[in-house]
């Protein structure tokens, strides 16, 4: 079990109790270094797969050239969650997250640039273990891989469920993330938070938000609130029109020196401020400050997912 809530939020809550209605639940996916099998919650690592189900390839268009017919780009395996490791806490989650009765997500990306976001395209799938039959482990040789540090090193995951609250809305040209987001504070409320600060922990942030520092949690995470200077823009909407939500957010660091730090001791090697294969345990990092997401929409599960990078 491992509670990395800020201790904080007791007094923002105290101070400001109304934000509490708009908080929404994600999962943090504290990925470690480490040798996960196929039948383990891992990133990186062998994907439990269907002998009788073909890897998936990327053709969508990679500057440079697109995919050709017959050479076609290998997925990396990125993600993969046994709803047993999530444990009680599963029913504090959003549906989706394991819908109708599947017990497990599998999340894979093509390493590579692609148009018009230069980010990876990721593909989703979700399995009920109970009817998957004959399955072994599989993790093939890539191909192709034009970024490099969007090839996660094997790690275990160590879920743990967290309740996020919405950032403080950016305008964005004609529309603010209000507009786009439904479920955002309104504008008064935030108004409050935007001066909120802590009464003892001053010092630890000095002129920054208070607020914005216990909203969203840093590191590997499914759902909750994104907290991006660039969202929503394009993001916020699904191609067909429906909103989009946050699926999966592969934020490079942790969090280490932040407040979100366990509360006690985990069940796992947490590390120190500076020791970088638990700062950074996958070793990816995609994009200028590390910021990478994927949008899903939510009118279709089985539409596309939308790339976001920063």
């Amino acid at each position: 079990m491992i509670n990395t809530t800020p201790r904080q939020r007791a007094a923002l809550l105290e101070a400001v109790p109304q934000i509490a209605q708009y908080a929404q639940p994600a999962l943090r996916l504290h990925p470690r270094r480490g040798q996960p099998t196929a039948t383990q919650s891992s990133a990186g690592g062998p994907l439990l797969w269907p002998d009788d189900e073909e890897w998936p390839t990327c053709g969508a268009e990679h500057p440079g050239g697109a995919a050709s017919a017959d050479q076609p780009v290998v997925l990396a395996p990125v993600v993969q969650l046994f709803k047993r490791d999530v444990g009680a806490e599963a029913k504090e989650l959003p549906e989706w997250i394991f819908p109708d009765g599947k017990d497990l997500l599998q999340i894979l990306w093509c390493p590579n640039k692609h148009v018009p976001s230069l980010a990876p395209l990721a593909h989703i799938a979700w399995r009920d273990t109970r009817d998957l039959g004959a399955a072994s482990a599989r993790k093939p040789e890539l191909n192709r891989v034009d970024i490099p540090a969007a090839v996660p090193v094997e790690c275990l995951l160590h879920p743990e469920a967290v309740s996020e609250l919405p950032p403080i809305s950016v305008d964005e040209g004609d529309a603010s993330d209000r507009d786009t987001q439904p479920g955002r504070a309104p504008e008064v409320l935030e108004s409050l938070l935007s001066a909120w600060r802590h009464p003892f922990d001053t010092p630890h942030w000095g002129d920054f938000s208070h607020y914005d520092a216990l909203t969203t949690a840093p590191g590997w995470k499914l759902g909750g609130w994104a907290g991006y200077a660039g969202y929503p823009g394009r993001y916020a909407t699904c191609p067909c029109g429906a909103p989009t939500r946050l699926i999966f957010d592969a934020m490079a660091a942790e969090g280490h020196g932040s407040w979100w730090t366990p509360i006690e001791t985990p069940s796992f090697e947490w590390g120190a401020p500076r020791d970088w294969q638990h700062v950074e345990p996958t070793d990816v990092r995609v994009g200028r400050d590390g910021f990478l997401a994927f949008f899903g929409c939510t009118a279709d599960p089985t539409h596309p997912l939308i790339s976001y990078i920063e």
